[in-house]
């Protein structure tokens, strides 16, 4: 029998392994992942200033389409009216 560990991992080479690891296992599976990066970006209407926005994935393998994102909101600075 194999004695294994569970090594909690900071360096994100070993991230970068698994996830490439599991992508061409589940390709193997299903056939090409067609993936589309999104970007969206909320600004100020004066200005253009960055408030937030949503950093996302999409990807999509009939007859599945999943979606993974985060919303990260910028705290807008109290700067009084523009």
């Amino acid at each position: 029998m194999m004695n294994a560990q569970i090594v909690r991992e900071s360096d994100g080479a070993v991230a970068d392994q698994l996830r490439a690891s599991l992508m061409t296992w589940n390709e193997s599976q299903v056939g090409p992942r067609k993936t589309q990066h999104v970007t969206l970006s909320v600004r100020h209407d004066i200005g253009g200033e960055l408030l937030g926005g949503l950093v996302a994935e999409m990807f999509w393998t009939p007859p599945t389409f999943q979606f993974s994102g985060s919303m990260k909101l910028i705290a807008a600075r109290a700067t009084g009216p523009r």
